[in-house]
C-alpha cells in the first residue's frame, strides 16, 4: 500500500507518495461442530481461499475418519456460501473425499 496524500509539509521537489508496509496480522478461524457437540477448529495466520479451505477439508476428513470410518452415511455438510466454498475445485474436492 502507499500511502497518496495531496499536501504535506516537505520540500517542494518532493513526491508526496509515501510507500508504507501495513502489516496486518490476519487469523483466519475455521470449524465444523458435529450433532455430538464435537468442534473441530482450525487456526491460519493468512486469508481465507480456496487452498486454505481445501486444507482445513482434508484435515478434517482425516480427523472424522479416524474418529469414525462411517461418519459419511450420517453426516451433512453446510457451507454458507463463501466463493471459496463455491469455487469448482472446492466442489471437485469434496466429491474426492
Amino acid at each position: 500500500m502507499s500511502d497518496f496524500r495531496r499536501r504535506k509539509w516537505q520540500p517542494s521537489d518532493c513526491n508526496n507518495s509515501v510507500p508504507t508496509t501495513n502489516i496486518v496480522p490476519r487469523i483466519t478461524m475455521m470449524l465444523a461442530v458435529d450433532c455430538l457437540g464435537n468442534v473441530y477448529i482450525a487456526l491460519a495466520q493468512s486469508n481465507s481461499n480456496k487452498q486454505v479451505f481445501g486444507m482445513f477439508l482434508r484435515h478434517l476428513v482425516e480427523k472424522l475418519n479416524s474418529e469414525d470410518p462411517d461418519w459419511r452415511t450420517n453426516s451433512v455438510v453446510i457451507m454458507d456460501g463463501a466463493a471459496y466454498h463455491c469455487a469448482e475445485t472446492t466442489k471437485s474436492l469434496i466429491q474426492k473425499l
